[in-house]
C-alpha cells in the first residue's frame, strides 16, 4: 500500500520494466526467498484495497493493484500499487513471494521503504499488513479481486 503521510514525498512512477529487472539481478529485498516454497493460488490481476494507517496521525484510502504473477514460478509475484486517493497519482512498484496463501513483499522502488504481507483467504480476498518509514507507520487493510465491489472503507479511532 503506497501512503502519503505529512511530511512524506509523493513517490515517482516506476515502470514495470525496473521490477523485471530487479527479479533478475535478485533485487535488494527485506525477506528472504523460500526455496520450498509453493502455492495453488493465482493472483495475476487487478485488485482493490481500503487500507488504514496510523502512528501519531490517522490515514485511510484506497489502492488499486496490478498484480503479475511469474508463469514458470507462481511463487514469484510482483506489481505496482496506485493510490487514487492520495495527491498526485502516488504510485510504487514491488515485489516478492507468494506462499501458500501469504504473499511477502517489499517496495522496489529506492524511495520507499514500505513492505508487508498479504494473507489470501481464497483468490478473491485479502487481508493486508504493512509498514514504512523505517516500521513507524503500521497500515492495516482488505483487498478484493476486480470485478468484485471495493471493500468497506477503514476509519480513524475517534479520538
Amino acid at each position: 500500500m503506497g501512503r502519503a503521510v505529512s511530511g512524506f514525498t509523493p513517490l515517482r512512477w516506476t515502470p514495470l520494466l525496473a521490477v523485471a529487472v530487479w527479479l533478475g539481478c535478485g533485487g535488494s529485498q527485506s525477506f528472504e526467498i523460500s526455496a520450498g516454497c509453493s502455492t495453488t493460488l493465482e493472483v495475476n490481476g487487478f485488485w482493490n484495497t481500503t487500507f488504514r494507517c496510523e502512528n501519531s496521525t490517522c490515514v485511510t484510502g484506497m489502492d488499486r493493484i496490478e498484480l503479475t504473477q511469474n508463469p514458470s514460478e507462481r511463487t514469484q509475484v510482483s506489481g505496482e500499487i496506485v493510490s487514487p486517493t492520495l495527491p498526485g497519482d502516488f504510485a510504487f512498484s514491488f515485489a516478492g513471494q507468494l506462499c501458500g496463501n501469504v504473499f511477502s513483499w517489499t517496495s522496489t522502488d529506492p524511495d520507499s521503504d514500505e513492505s508487508g504481507a498479504w494473507t489470501f483467504s481464497d483468490e478473491e480476498n485479502f487481508t493486508e499488513r504493512s509498514s514504512l518509514e523505517r516500521g513507524e507507520l503500521t497500515c492495516v487493510g482488505t483487498g478484493t479481486r476486480e470485478p468484485l465491489p471495493v471493500p468497506e472503507p477503514f476509519a480513524c479511532p475517534v479520538p
